[in-house]
């Protein structure tokens, strides 16, 4: 019997079968969101954009950056350098609540360094008006704090990591969880996807309960969210960054943003170098 020869081997034989895309995800955007909600999306992000509502222009374009970064968004769109200068600091000074769209709107601008400029120009004030209104919160307590609180404490973190440790020296993870629960029990699922986005990108060890019922609801509410009203089409865009981030096998903050890995995600098949996840800066 003839002994084995690799040079016999025909490469074309050595096929791959790549399973159907996103079938066994809990949340694929390919899958669970069609062309007209991303066509709607674009247009409430012009409406935003063409009425200068630039605040709610940097939120709603950082999640749908987060959802999918293949898409250049910002192409068509001039951003000036007043807009540059302005916009972030327009925010400064003003009241708690405030705070927490600061921090999201800074997030926002960082997916797009090349557009909206390399410096967020966040000082130390602003970083200790940050941690202040997070120990007020925390302090209080509130249930209507819980969420302010995770989404406060996951943009700062995704701004710069090195801000960790401090963040979870202030908060209290047991009080959150409860709070997280909470949502669940009251079926306030938008909520709950939020906070446990948030949850997963500061405590990613924590437990959220995503079972298979908790699942079915969460994409129930992604379709409720498919309204055709002036603000369904910002909220469908934050609910899907969530359930993306949560359906993710992991998620990391790096100094580049937020990475993100897809389960099942193709890695490629060259074994001397090693697998790059996919990167989702916001």
């Amino acid at each position: 019997m003839p002994g084995f020869n690799p040079e016999q081997i025909n490469i074309h034989d050595l096929t791959i079968e790549e399973p159907e895309k996103g079938t066994d995800l809990a949340f694929d955007p390919e899958r669970d969101l069609t062309r007209e909600d991303w066509a709607k999306m674009e247009e409430q992000l012009d409406t935003f954009y063409h009425t200068e509502n630039y605040s709610d222009f940097c939120k709603l374009f950082g999640d749908m950056k987060a959802v999918d970064s293949t898409n250049s968004f910002l192409a068509n769109y001039q951003i000036s350098e007043k807009f540059k200068q302005d916009n972030l600091k327009n925010w400064t000074g003003r009241s708690a609540g405030f705070w927490v769209d600061f921090a999201e709107i800074a997030v926002a601008l960082k997916a797009a360094p090349e557009k909206f400029g390399q410096e967020n120009n966040i000082d130390e004030k602003d970083w200790k008006a940050m941690f202040d209104i997070l120990k007020y919160y925390c302090k209080n307590r509130g249930s209507e704090f819980g969420l302010a609180i995770t989404e406060l404490a996951a943009c700062m973190k995704i701004l710069d990591k090195r801000k960790d440790d401090k963040i979870n020296e202030i908060i209290s993870w047991e009080y959150l969880q409860d709070n997280l629960e909470e949502f669940k029990r009251n079926g306030q699922w938008a909520e709950f996807s939020e906070m446990a986005k948030n949850i997963k990108i500061v405590k990613p060890t924590m437990d959220l309960g995503l079972d298979k019922e908790v699942w079915e609801s969460l994409r129930e509410e992604l379709k409720r969210s498919s309204a055709d009203d002036l603000m369904g089409w910002q909220r469908l865009a934050k609910e899907a960054v969530a359930l993306k981030i949560l359906a993710a096998e992991k998620v990391d903050v790096t100094d580049k943003g937020l990475e993100i890995t897809m389960r099942g995600e193709k890695k490629g098949l060259d074994n001397e170098v090693p697998p790059v996840p996919e990167t989702k800066n916001f």
